[in-house]
């Protein structure tokens, strides 16, 4: 399995924000995966260039994208190429912007 990683430079131009765990970290947890083959940086989000690139069959990706314009755009672009697009359900609770407001919530706190 190929996984793409977001460089730091895509997730602020994505997000406005620099991540909380920077990409070289990032993409070491993604390697240490067992099941991921290669784990490549990915400097833009245009996944029709990311198919030419590395011909992949299958694309995991939250619910919270599917039936938006892009990915309906990414679906049409790819499924004559076959491949399968799989949604997985977006885990509210599991983000960096949660954590890292919590740290900052338990910092302030511990100001007081």
């Amino acid at each position: 399995m190929i996984c793409t990683v977001s460089t730091d430079e895509l997730v602020f131009e994505h997000k406005g924000k620099i991540p909380v765990i920077p990409h070289e970290e990032r993409i070491e947890i993604v390697k240490s995966i067992r099941y991921v083959d290669q784990a490549v940086p990915q400097f833009n989000q245009d996944k029709f260039l990311q198919w030419q690139q590395y011909q992949f069959d299958v694309i995991f990706v939250g619910d919270d994208l599917k039936d938006t314009p892009k990915w309906l755009m990414y679906e049409e672009q790819l499924k004559p190429h076959g491949v399968n697009f799989i949604y997985f359900p977006y885990t509210q609770t599991t983000s960096s912007t949660l954590i890292l407001k919590t740290i900052n919530r338990l910092e302030n706190k511990c100001d007081e």
